[in-house]
């Protein structure tokens, strides 16, 4: 019963990871996404501030709210990848890497 158990959860585990989709972007705080500044070390300062966790999509610049922002603050102000999933303006990090750099 145990491994039927195990079994079931790791299933589900795996079709959730299906689930999640992939976007890259930037992590920065919320008052230089609005200001399409998305780069460097003063973001850093701006979220010890209070400023909120955001993650902005390359694609549309559309900015998404951190639901865990501990899950990506090694990479504020930088370009990530990032898995998870989006519900409204807010992104469920699943995992994040470093981009590969090509600037704005």
């Amino acid at each position: 019963m145990k491994k039927l158990t195990a079994t079931a959860a790791l299933l589900l585990f795996g079709a959730a990871l299906c689930l999640a989709d992939q976007w890259t972007g930037w992590i920065t705080d919320q008052k230089c996404a609005t200001s399409g500044r998305f780069t460097g070390a003063e973001h850093r300062k701006c979220v010890e501030g209070g400023q909120p966790v955001v993650f902005v999509n390359d694609a549309d610049k559309k900015v998404y709210t951190i639901s865990d922002p501990d899950k990506v603050k090694e990479h504020i102000g930088e370009k990530v990848t990032v898995q998870g999933t989006a519900k409204e303006n807010t992104l469920e990090v699943e995992s994040v890497t470093a981009a590969q750099s090509s600037g704005q």
